[in-house]
């Protein structure tokens, strides 16, 4: 039983190690498509003296895909917003259980933001951006996607924070750093 723990937990941090490739492609992709964007947009306005009018909606997309996906990479990473000061002279158990719970606000809080997400995205079914150009949906899904995806990082953490706890799996020299 304990192996086959052990190996669901090694399977599951290889999946959401793929995962977080393909998160972060996507985002490198968005910072690439910003940059050209606002670039293009300089170039177009100030050296020809036609502004594209889109240009300022295509970059505020971006951004926000690259915030709300991005917030996977963080929680995978264990980058977000935390406080350590207490875990630093909390004995090993206790920094296991505020580790599980810390995460497990995450979760609540990134299933929240999904499910009203997604009401959000619904509510913007075939409503245009302010230039005609953009249909919204597509922009606003990064909200309860980006959500979604880190919910799913911060499950893989739990798990793997009762691996290190029950001893199925050493700590790793990043995580026992913080």
């Amino acid at each position: 039983m304990k192996q086959f723990v052990g190996s669901f937990v090694s399977i599951c941090d290889a999946a959401m190690d793929y995962l977080d490739r393909v998160v972060q492609l996507v985002v490198t992709l968005a910072i690439a498509g910003l940059f050209v964007s606002v670039m293009i947009q300089i170039v177009m306005r100030y050296v020809f003296g036609i502004p594209l009018f889109w240009i300022s909606e295509l970059a505020g997309y971006l951004l926000g895909l690259l915030a709300l996906w991005g917030t996977a990479t963080c929680v995978r990473h264990g980058v977000h917003v935390k406080v350590l000061l207490f875990r630093r002279i909390a004995p090993d158990w206790l920094n296991h259980i505020l580790a599980i719970l810390g995460n497990s606000v995450v979760i609540y809080y990134c299933v929240l933001l999904t499910m009203f997400g997604w009401v959000f995205v619904e509510r913007s079914m075939g409503q245009l951006s302010p230039s005609n150009v953009f249909d919204v949906f597509w922009p606003r899904l990064a909200l309860p996607t980006g959500a979604a995806l880190a919910a799913i990082q911060a499950v893989n953490l739990i798990f793997q924070e009762i691996a290190v706890w029950t001893g199925l799996k050493p700590r790793s020299v990043a995580s026992s750093e913080e």
